[in-house]
């Protein structure tokens, strides 16, 4: 890339920049929380149902896994 392409290439950015974050301030500010708990429900759900009644973060068995791969 030339430094003439990267100049014009970060002009761009800097312009599109502002009206990304007000776009995306727009998109959190009306997203139907509701309708994406019920979809991450529902992917939840399609993992398997040991995943979703699972009520701990996974860390304990994170670490498990870790230790196994310990060297010894």
């Amino acid at each position: 890339m030339s430094d003439d392409q990267r100049r014009r290439w970060l002009a761009q950015w800097r312009a599109a920049g502002p009206e990304l974050e007000r776009i995306r301030l727009q998109e959190l500010a009306t997203a139907d929380l509701g309708r994406i708990a019920d979809q991450l429900e529902a992917a939840f759900l399609e993992a398997g149902p040991e995943r979703a009644r699972s009520t701990t973060s996974g860390l304990v068995e994170q670490q498990r896994l870790f230790h196994r791969r310990r060297p010894r």
